[in-house]
């Protein structure tokens, strides 16, 4: 009866509460939503991955193997699941059984080392709060869908050892926080789309082992943050761009295996902190410059060069 009064007495109390139950109200729909949508994915997955075994309705979803809740970013307090984390968990499945239109407030989304066939839904683009996307070692099939350009807050996007096919999409030109792409490994064709060089907050692009074909476009030149460039084992021709010398970051620079070719390699002398440079098996010619990388070079060949740390 005192409490009840003292709510009474309290306008500022009762606002306050007016404006909370909303938002609890809405936060407890949205991680039913997603607990839901998971409980459905799990009914997809053959084998008996014991990883998801905590995954019950009985048990709440925040304490499911894999899963990880946070505040939602205007309601503190209140929790919605925005981490699933599943490397390695033993999942055979697929990827567009999941329904990601339900996981809205996801940040992390890792299921690589997994089993998981099919191809990439283009409803991964639903989840923009998306920063870290790791599909990595699955068996992926298919494009990577050009509805990757709505990850706007992606920092690292791992598709690498899949069989993902068709040209890259220059789609990924325009996620303006990207630090770590990696699309190795995978059967991707067609050329390096020149919009990459909008990645200026790159350093790493791995892009080895597909069936690139074209050039190394001049504009890659303007990825002056990029430490590691790995574009190896692949179908590559022409020349390396003069524009490379603006890379001044640069330590890893991996070009073997392609059919690229140059007189003498002065587009990539003034890398001075370069520390490894693998160009065997490529069309090159002539002498090594010797303002190449530091002063004192070991081990220094043609084929591969390693410069000291």
């Amino acid at each position: 009866m005192a409490s009840s009064q003292a709510l009474q007495n309290s306008p500022i109390l009762v606002h306050i509460i007016s404006l909370l139950l909303p938002l609890l109200a809405f936060a407890f729909m949205v991680l039913r939503a997603q607990a839901a949508a998971l409980l459905r994915w799990k009914c997809t997955i053959k084998g008996n991955s014991t990883a998801l075994s905590s995954w019950r309705s009985d048990i709440p979803p925040c304490n499911w193997t894999g899963i990880t809740c946070g505040d939602l970013s205007h309601a503190p307090r209140t929790f919605v699941i925005n981490r699933i984390s599943l490397r390695g968990a033993g999942i055979v499945g697929r990827l567009d059984t999941l329904d990601l239109l339900s996981l809205p407030y996801i940040t992390s989304l890792d299921l690589s080392s997994n089993t998981i066939s099919g191809p990439i839904p283009p409803t991964i683009g639903s989840l923009q709060a998306l920063s870290i996307l790791d599909l990595s070692s699955c068996h992926l099939e298919g494009s990577i869908p050009s509805t990757v350009s709505n990850l706007t807050m992606l920092r690292g996007m791992y598709l690498y050892n899949n069989l993902l096919s068709g040209p890259i999409p220059e789609e990924l030109g325009i996620l303006p926080l990207l630090v770590h792409l990696d699309i190795s490994s995978n059967k991707l064709t067609g050329p390096i789309p020149p919009n990459i060089a909008n990645l200026t907050t790159l350093s790493y692009l791995v892009l080895s082992y597909n069936n690139l074909t074209g050039s190394i476009p001049k504009e890659i030149g303007r990825l002056e943050q990029l430490v590691s460039f790995d574009v190896s084992h692949n179908l590559l021709t022409g020349f390396i761009p003069s524009t490379i010398a603006n890379m001044t970051g640069l330590q890893t620079l991996m070009l073997q295996v392609n059919s690229l070719g140059d007189t003498i390699l002065d587009n990539v002398k003034h890398l001075l902190n370069l520390q490894v440079l693998n160009i065997h098996h490529n069309e090159f010619s002539g002498s090594i410059p010797s303002g190449l990388g530091t002063p004192t070079l070991c081990n220094l060949t043609l084929d591969i060069i390693i410069l000291p740390v």
